[in-house]
């Protein structure tokens, strides 16, 4: 079943068993994904106008037509997740001092981030990859880049942090809640 045979959702999947199984709710198989981005400064003032963009993913579902149940539809759970990736990808790059990064966030002629998504696929395909070349092994080896990541992103957080701090003494105005007194004032320098 897809949007383009579409069933009844709530059917009997065969009519002559009105009792039977049911056909699935249509956004088993087709949903829409919307994005809104609004540009304000620090102040909350409205700097550009607001971008809305919306996207439709469709899948096909195989149906058990004993059971009813869906039992296959991973296909369009991959491509949502590609996709948004993608669009996180390109947002992400789109202010870059660097010509050649902000290459990344190019639109194609039908506004999708096309270049940031073969980006998403190629990180996934490489995943892949390491799943057949290394099937016993692949799981600590993602889970240690991703650990890896992970620690380089929040470094490099606090680091900009410490930075900013010492070119900006006497300037926090958001100053963390029951400071000085809360047990994560005292595990965590950067907030004092």
């Amino acid at each position: 079943m897809n949007p383009t045979d579409p069933q009844t959702p709530g059917a009997p999947i065969n009519p002559d068993e009105p009792n039977g199984p049911k056909w699935p709710i249509s956004t088993n198989y087709d949903k829409t994904v919307n994005e809104t981005v609004s540009y304000v400064d620090q102040n909350g003032h409205v700097v550009a106008k607001q971008h809305t963009d919306s996207v439709n993913f469709t899948r096909t579902v195989v149906v058990d037509n004993v059971t009813g149940e869906v039992i296959t539809s991973g296909a369009g759970t991959t491509a949502w997740t590609l996709y948004t990736t993608g669009r996180m990808l390109a947002e992400l790059t789109s202010d870059s001092p660097r010509p050649s990064v902000r290459r990344i966030a190019k639109l194609s002629k039908k506004q999708v981030p096309a270049t940031a998504v073969i980006v998403s696929v190629i990180v996934v395909g490489g995943a892949v990859i390491l799943n057949y070349l290394v099937p016993s092994q692949v799981f600590t080896v993602v889970t240690s880049m991703t650990t890896t990541a992970f620690l380089f992103v929040w470094t490099s957080i606090i680091l900009a942090h410490l930075k900013y701090h010492r070119q900006n003494p006497g300037q926090r105005e958001f100053k963390m809640p029951l400071a000085p007194f809360n047990l994560l004032q005292w595990h965590c320098p950067l907030s004092r």
